[in-house]
């Protein structure tokens, strides 16, 4: 099974080579998601020769790791991603009080 990886409110699933895919420049580093309440980012830095990124048909990140890649964060520990495809997600919880799913803030 391929590695599955969690950046505070970020997940990263391993997929296989999707389809109809929009690139998004990379230049070595790329701002995933800004923290809401403190203002620090998920940043995700490679070279550019290792790293693609794109959005598929729902707007969703995809990656495609070819090489070193590191996930980094102000209050999260550094993260290296293997080799491979994944997807970007934002975590979710249910709220109970209010019965809905939502996003998870940082």
């Amino acid at each position: 099974m391929k590695n599955f990886y969690r950046n505070g409110d970020l997940s990263f699933h391993p997929i296989a080579k999707p389809q109809n895919l929009k690139e998004e420049k990379f230049n070595g580093e790329f701002i995933l998601a800004t923290g809401e309440a403190t203002g620090h980012a998920h940043r995700l830095k490679a070279d550019p020769k290792d790293v693609k990124l794109f959005r598929d048909f729902d707007g969703s990140l995809i990656l495609q790791i070819g090489g070193k890649a590191i996930l980094d964060h102000e209050e999260h520990k550094i993260i290296e991603l293997a080799p491979g495809w994944y997807k970007m997600n934002n975590e979710r919880e249910f709220n109970y009080w209010e019965m809905e799913t939502q996003k998870v803030q940082d």
